[in-house]
């Protein structure tokens, strides 16, 4: 009984996964559409049709929109010869932006064994590697922005197998 009643949760769970997944759309461009382009997230997009939509989308020249389903954000991918102009009209609208660097691909990157660590982060890392339920335990390099994880983690789930 115990059995039945955790494979029906397992499987509910597994339905539900599989429900969300298939609902959310495509996060972002694939690669080859997207080309030499460099991604901007804003985490409150214009609303379509407003001035500073408009005024920005004038500016980004032809680009590809990605919504983060999630937060409600969108990725635009925007040409590199255009984003200075575009993160400077975007300042001038009052719109917050996040662009994405070289390190959109390494977010969950492990800081180099060669780099010192600080008295508390050594303390962290003695403290986390003595318990027994501990396998292995790694310092990130930087603290991505909660946007970026969500880029991630989410950026292909709806390609192709």
């Amino acid at each position: 009984m115990y059995f039945q009643f955790c494979f029906g949760i397992t499987r509910l769970a597994l339905i539900l996964v599989m429900t969300l997944l298939a609902a959310t759309p495509n996060l972002a461009a694939p690669v080859e559409e997207r080309g030499a382009r460099q991604g901007v997230i804003l985490p409150n997009p214009p609303k379509p049709g407003s001035q500073a939509h408009k005024i920005l989308k004038q500016i980004a020249g032809k680009i590809i929109i990605g919504p983060l389903a999630v937060s409600g954000a969108e990725i635009w991918w925007i040409y590199p010869s255009l984003v200075d102009s575009f993160l400077h009209t975007a300042d001038e609208q009052g719109i917050v932006l996040h662009t994405m660097g070289d390190e959109a691909n390494h977010l969950f990157s492990a800081m180099s064994p060669k780099m010192p660590m600080s008295p508390r982060q050594k303390s962290m890392m003695a403290r986390s590697m003595s318990s027994k339920s501990t396998t292995r335990m790694m310092m990130m390099m930087h603290i991505p922005t909660p946007l970026m994880v969500e880029y991630a983690l989410t950026r292909n789930m709806n390609a192709p197998a």
